[in-house]
């Protein structure tokens, strides 16, 4: 593990930073965000935290990756680090990472829209340890997650900044974005570094922030649950990562689902996290009827061998309609299949491409390259 502590360097890297910038993304995201630090200065005055969507186990490349791309130090950091400007902390996989009084804050809490690390803890506490000094972007990606955490920043004076869909290599992030919170700007990627640079060197403070309630402290720690009920109704669905309760949190155009351990849901990443459920509980059935369906064809082949026939007709009948309804329900899985993505998909496409960076950075050009479907 790399850490920024005892990183020699310029004074700036020992200094506290002005701001923090919180930048959130999925599928297609490494390339943009290789981009976006490789045009911020050598001075930069903010400490930059990056959530990606890359996945739950094994060591992650793109520290190094992003250590490559430009002026900036690039870390996976360790739980309890002081932030310091021009250090680019990125969330390990498998970790929620947070910022607390100054210090970034790593835990296994619960997956929030069916992954960890997630971009919403990340934001909420953005909002609330720097408010109006905060910077949120939000990058290429899959599904909706960074939305309701963009909302927050924006909700206590920070800044809200979205990569053009159109220049995304995957916009429903972008897109679910500006469709629920009131963006400050909607950028390419080369005008969103000059624009958060521009930020951070003369910050503006909005003169009457949206007039909503504090974020709530325990909303954004790691692992920390104190029993409560969530906000909203309680509802008849239950949560697919533990079998809890979920209650329905509806903030303006958004609605959130939130179980009493902390697992919480957009209503479209609750319908993938279902679905991947559904999956997993058909395909058991599917198994078992082949199965059944191949024990049966050797009773029926051992009867008739040993001429009895009537018993081999049965056993073939059965043997026909267990295969008969296997195969009903995998046309019907396979149908399902093609109409959506799975939860896991964008996170697995992004480690994909994270591997593909790493073995374009160590050919030695100094650029980042990805052919992106």
């Amino acid at each position: 593990m790399v850490s920024a502590a005892g990183e020699p360097g310029s004074t700036a890297h020992r200094e506290r930073p002005d701001g923090c910038v919180f930048i959130g993304g999925s599928a297609g995201a490494i390339e943009a965000l290789a981009e976006l630090l490789s045009r911020l200065p050598r001075d930069f005055g903010a400490s930059v935290l990056v959530t990606l969507h890359v996945g739950m186990t094994g060591a992650s490349v793109l520290p190094s990756i992003l250590d490559r791309v430009g002026s900036l130090h690039a870390v996976s950091p360790a739980d309890g680090e002081s932030l310091v400007r021009g250090v680019v902390y990125v969330a390990p996989r498998g970790r929620h990472l947070v910022v607390e009084e100054g210090r970034i804050r790593l835990g296994e809490g619960p997956t929030e829209h069916g992954v960890r690390p997630a971009i919403d803890p990340m934001f909420r506490s953005a909002a609330r340890e720097f408010g109006p000094r905060a910077i949120g972007v939000v990058l290429s990606g899959m599904l909706d997650d960074g939305t309701a955490g963009l909302g927050e920043i924006r909700a206590q004076g920070g800044w809200a900044l979205v990569q053009q869909p159109s220049e995304a290599a995957f916009p429903n992030m972008p897109q679910s974005a500006i469709g629920n919170v009131d963006v400050d700007e909607v950028l390419p990627i080369a005008e969103l570094a000059e624009r958060i640079d521009q930020l951070v060197r003369s910050p503006r403070w909005r003169p009457n922030p949206t007039e909503t309630p504090p974020v709530a402290a325990a909303s954004s720690r790691v692992g920390e649950l104190d029993g409560a009920e969530p906000a909203g109704m309680r509802t008849e669905i239950t949560c697919p990562e533990c079998g809890g309760v979920l209650w329905e949190d509806i903030k303006q155009r958004l609605t959130i689902y939130r179980c009493q351990a902390g697992h919480s849901f957009s209503a479209d990443s609750l319908l993938v996290v279902q679905g991947d459920g559904l999956d997993t509980a058909i395909w058991r059935p599917i198994r078992m009827l082949r199965e059944r369906g191949a024990l049966l064809r050797r009773l029926a082949q051992r009867a008739s061998g040993q001429g009895r026939e009537r018993s081999a007709r049965y056993f073939e009948e059965q043997a026909d309609d267990a295969l008969r309804r296997a195969a009903e329900m995998r046309r019907a899985m396979d149908a399902s299949s093609r109409a959506r993505p799975s939860a896991s998909e964008a996170a697995d496409f992004a480690a994909e491409v994270e591997g593909s960076a790493g073995e374009s950075a160590d050919s030695g050009t100094g650029h980042v390259s990805v052919d992106l479907p």
